[in-house]
């Protein structure tokens, strides 16, 4: 699995993500031993309930699927996950980075 959702697949699935908030309740994300896993999807989605993140084993992952709102939310409250893999995330604004590094710990 390289995409939890395909951004390639149609614009039905984009009004979906979008406007319905296919994780509008999901509150704990864990992501583990899924070495082919590359992004969540191509742009930010909306995790409006979601309070924990856990990233285990994922050489491969290097975008978060998240813009420069997430974080200033007070229900995100940390993200765990291994610092050479937080180290090696790319992000599309430093503003990103600086957001969620304060709720970002290493197991």
């Amino acid at each position: 699995m390289e995409k939890v959702i395909d951004d390639e697949r149609s614009e039905v699935l984009e009004i979906e993500v979008d406007h319905l908030g296919v994780f509008s309740r999901l509150i704990y994300l864990k992501l583990a031993h899924l070495p082919k896993l590359r992004r969540m999807h191509g742009r930010a989605l909306l995790f409006p309930s979601l309070r924990s993140i856990v990233v285990v084993s994922y050489p491969s992952l290097r975008k978060l699927p998240f813009d420069s709102n997430t974080g200033m939310s007070k229900k995100l409250e940390k993200i765990k996950g291994e610092q050479e893999w937080w180290d090696g995330l790319e992000w599309e604004d430093q503003t990103i980075m600086h957001n969620l590094t304060p709720i970002f710990s290493d197991p």
